[in-house]
């Protein structure tokens, strides 16, 4: 943008400049024309800057309903095209009724169907991905500390998985924090020391992190 405006501005002192030549009525016409439609383009960038921003505000949290495009309750066809490259997995279950399962590339959205065979509908959804954030800043990175100090009593955590070996302490070093509604509920998994495979001697709030958030139905159906 600020390549534009230094074009903008010599070719602005360029136009106005008196030419003693035969040509300069012209070429002052000609470069006013230029100017009109370098204006013409910016405000279309302006636009364009405009409609990014307004599709990066779809990228939120919002517990006990959705992550993103997705939401709790919506079909199979419009969660498939909410992001690109979805890989589906399909389960048959009793009485006609299927899980279908779809990640979604790279992208860390994953997304569990539930329901009569070809009218499933989204039951969970799950993010690894740190661009989204709840109204409270609160996503993926966000330190448990922080979580904790967002949601205060609404927010419930697992007990800490506490064993003895060698005369040592150790903490299983993963566990979940949950925002509940009547038949919602949202979880935030939470890890410390950047293994989830290994114990830890000590939990810490202000060093473990958030690196999953789901949105489900509760119960959840198997």
């Amino acid at each position: 943008m600020l390549a534009w405006t230094g074009i903008i501005v010599k070719m602005t002192l360029y136009a106005r400049s008196d030419r003693p030549d035969s040509h300069s009525r012209g070429r002052k016409k000609a470069l006013f024309g230029i100017l009109d439609d370098v204006r013409l383009i910016i405000g279309l960038t302006a636009l364009i800057s405009l409609a990014g921003a307004a599709s990066a505000g779809n990228i939120v949290i919002r517990p006990g309903a959705a992550i993103g495009k997705l939401s709790l309750g919506m079909g199979e066809a419009d969660a498939r095209r909410a992001y690109k490259f979805p890989y589906i997995e399909r389960e048959a279950r009793s009485f006609g009724r299927e899980r279908v399962s779809i990640s979604f590339g790279l992208s860390g959205y994953s997304i569990v169907l539930y329901g009569p065979r070809g009218r499933a509908h989204v039951v969970q959804i799950a993010t690894s991905s740190a661009t989204e954030r709840t109204r409270e800043g609160i996503g993926v990175g966000s330190t448990e500390a922080r979580l904790k100090a967002a949601y205060g009593r609404r927010l419930t955590c697992d007990r800490l998985q506490v064993y003895v070996e060698g005369g040592m302490r150790f903490y299983t070093p993963v566990r979940n924090c949950y925002l509940r509604a009547r038949g919602v509920e949202t979880i935030f998994r939470n890890e410390v020391g950047g293994d989830r495979r290994d114990a830890v001697h000590r939990w810490d709030s202000k060093k473990a992190r958030v690196f999953e958030v789901i949105v489900q139905v509760k119960p959840l159906p198997a």
